[in-house]
């Protein structure tokens, strides 16, 4: 169900930190968003670091950042 979902949402690249069958078999939601916590922050960071190359600007040009994540939950978010 989770591929026909994938395949029909209109959505052109996806990110993940695992490959996509992990998802599929993994050990419950619990084990997902402890990968979430441990390493969104440098999933966050390298795509960042990627826009700000492709766009030729520095960070401290950014004056806000909006992130979006269905993944999982952390306290405190990862923004």
């Amino acid at each position: 169900k989770t591929f026909e979902i994938f395949a029909n949402s209109r959505i052109e690249q996806r990110h993940f930190m695992r490959p996509l069958e992990w998802y599929l078999d993994a050990p419950g939601r619990a084990a997902a968003n402890r990968i979430y916590q441990t390493e969104g922050l440098d999933l966050l960071v390298e795509a960042a670091r990627l826009c700000l190359d492709k766009a030729q600007s520095a960070a401290s040009s950014i004056d806000h950042v909006i992130f979006v994540s269905t993944t999982g939950m952390a306290a405190p978010s990862r923004d």
